[in-house]
């Protein structure tokens, strides 16, 4: 019996001792499975991205897995869809730390057809993880690692996953802009539109610089926008010949994203030349011309846009159109002497502080804005000097006549009008240097634009002749007239910048 017990002993231990030996052996790899985002993609702007075919048929994964020891091993599992969602078949791994290095996929011909981005890579803020990331495997655990991957093809690209991926599908959509700009070259030399485009072929508009830069709605970021990319269509002082085109992703999953394009303009201004913003769109990927500030396209899917008139008849034009505001260089206080006008309704004399300004020292035509304020004729050395592209700088008043600035404003929009468009009236022309001298009009011509003026200024609707004519032109079609390049715009002077004390007089500039 004592030898039977020991025999059972040693039978139970070899038993026992084998069965850890084959514990250990299946513990050394578990199962990794790779649950794959299939995202698409529309007209990727790079030449080198391999397009899938028009039918996507994953075969096979390449994966590259770098262990703990800086050694690479590639592993080429299969795929296949289960319940909708693509996945790799299970690769075994030890249990351990690893860095996958390369996760692409492969058609039945061999060709790739998604990939998951690498880290600073254009398409790295589409998907949650880039390459490289690091995973672990656990022991006697199955390990599903969540990948995502773009598909090239023409128009979207697709997510994926691994280790059991779940595939998220993504669609890349793109929305395209394109912009004209009304200019004056001489605002515009030495700027980078000279740079580029040079002056020759465009007298009197030129192709506008456009950035436009992509935000998604994201509760986690401080303003709850995150920032995606920046796009422009120039590049290294060299145009894109083609609209430009901004990105957005669709989740072929259904699922509702909400995005930002905001849309720059390099234009100048009182500080230079910068990036102005013109327009900010907000929309949701399921529908993006949906919504107050979705997009508006043209004919042709493009978000088109004119900065001025002067190719333009707006009600037949598809796209926006924003006003051009010349940029004035006006000094602030001046010296002007009032004598009787040869042309105008005064001469005015201007005495510019040191400088480059948009007025011309010396004699200049000038007009009266009030019938009923009188001036006394002589020197003022306190003249302050206001543009009438916008009223933001003028005084609050009292205005005369009861006018608040707001209603002067609008009326001397219609005599900029007015001036801008003198060659519409019999026997006038449209003056066409930087101020107006004797040879735009004559004296008798001076008078009746005078008495035109006081018609606009003070509701006279009944004048007769020209002048009549005039007035309502340019009640008509000059309300709120904002001049192009080209055309014509008073600039207001103020003794002691008080509209209620002084005459309001003005001499027209083309800005």
């Amino acid at each position: 019996m004592k030898t039977l017990r020991i025999l059972s002993l040693l039978i139970v231990a070899a038993f026992m001792f084998s069965c850890e030996k084959d514990v250990e052996k299946d513990q050394v790899k578990q199962d990794v499975v790779f649950g794959i985002t299939h995202l698409d993609s529309n007209e990727l702007k790079s030449d080198d991205v391999v397009e899938c075919p028009d039918d996507i048929y994953p075969v096979y994964a390449e994966i590259v897995i770098r262990d703990d020891q800086g050694l690479p091993t590639t592993y080429n599992p299969v795929v296949f869809y289960l319940n909708g969602l693509l996945y790799t078949q299970a690769i075994k791994l030890e249990s351990g730390d690893y860095v996958v290095e390369k996760f692409i996929i492969y058609n039945s011909a061999d060709i790739p057809i998604m990939a998951t981005p690498n880290a600073g890579s254009d398409y790295e803020v589409y998907v949650t993880q880039t390459v490289e990331f690091d995973i672990t495997v656990g022991e006697f655990t199955k390990v599903e690692v969540p990948v995502e991957v773009l598909c090239f093809v023409p128009g979207a690209y697709d997510k994926f996953g691994f280790f059991w991926f779940n595939i998220e599908e993504i669609i890349i959509k793109n929305v395209c802009f394109f912009g004209d700009i009304c200019y004056k070259q001489e605002a515009f030399t030495g700027s980078l539109y000279e740079t580029i485009f040079g002056f020759d072929d465009y007298p009197f508009d030129i192709p506008a610089l456009i950035r436009v830069e992509t935000y998604v709605f994201d509760e986690d970021e401080e303003d709850n926008w995150k920032f995606l990319r920046e796009f422009e269509n120039y590049d290294n002082n060299q145009w894109i010949e083609k609209p430009m085109c901004a990105e957005y992703f669709v989740k072929k999953n259904g699922d509702v994203d909400t995005f930002k394009f905001k849309m720059y303009v390099w234009v100048p201004t009182p500080n230079g030349f910068q990036w102005v913003l013109y327009e900010t769109f907000i929309f949701d990927n399921d529908d993006i011309t949906v919504g107050a500030d979705a997009f508006k396209f043209n004919s042709q899917d493009v978000v088109e846009f004119v900065i001025g008139y002067c190719t333009l008849i707006p009600e037949d034009y598809e796209g926006y159109v924003y006003q051009y505001l010349p940029i004035e260089n006006l000094p602030e206080i001046i010296t002007v002497t009032y004598a009787d006008g040869t042309l105008g309704y005064f001469d005015l004399t201007l005495v510019l502080p040191a400088g480059t300004w948009d007025l011309q020292a010396g004699s200049n035509v000038g007009w009266c804005g009030d019938e009923n304020t009188f001036i006394t004729l002589g020197t003022y050395n306190n003249v302050y000097v206001h543009s009438t592209l916008t009223n933001e700088n003028w005084p609050a008043g009292p205005w005369p006549n009861n006018w608040t600035k707001d209603t002067y404003f609008t009326k001397i929009t219609k005599a900029n009008w007015l001036i801008s468009h003198l060659g519409m009236f019999d026997g006038f022309n449209t003056p066409t240097g930087m101020y107006i001298t004797s040879d735009d009009i004559t004296q008798a011509q001076g008078d009746i634009i005078q008495d035109a003026i006081w018609g606009i200024m003070h509701d006279k609707n009944n004048l007769p002749g020209v002048a009549g004519q005039m007035v309502s032109a340019a009640n008509s079609y000059g309300e709120n007239f904002v001049p192009m390049p080209g055309q014509w715009t008073a600039v207001l002077f103020l003794i002691n910048n008080s509209p209620e004390l002084a005459q309001m007089t003005f001499i027209m500039i083309d800005p």
